[in-house]
């Protein structure tokens, strides 16, 4: 079931808060290319998923920027995060 929550994952666009002055004519934007999750991956042996994201920037030398993964259900409703460990200010799993 958690699987099949993943796939509806939505990637919330780039977060972009400019750093400097940038020039009007050039608005910075990103193209996201690809988006996959490899599933039973272990790390410092906790078992997770590892999401991988291709894209390619532009305009954005200076720009401070992030991507930022939100989880929801098959509803469409947000996973509430149990262990405090990655989550949104509303608790949700981010």
């Amino acid at each position: 079931m958690f699987r099949n929550s993943v796939r509806l994952l939505t990637l919330a666009w780039l977060v972009v808060t400019a750093s400097g002055v940038i020039q009007a004519q050039r608005q910075p934007r990103a193209e996201l290319e690809k988006f996959w999750v490899d599933f039973d991956v272990y790390r410092e042996s906790t078992k997770g998923m590892l999401l991988h994201i291709k894209m390619t920037v532009y305009d954005m030398k200076s720009v401070r920027s992030a991507v930022r993964v939100m989880f929801f259900d098959e509803d469409n409703k947000p996973l509430v995060d149990r262990n405090k460990k990655y989550f949104t200010t509303k608790g949700n799993v981010a």
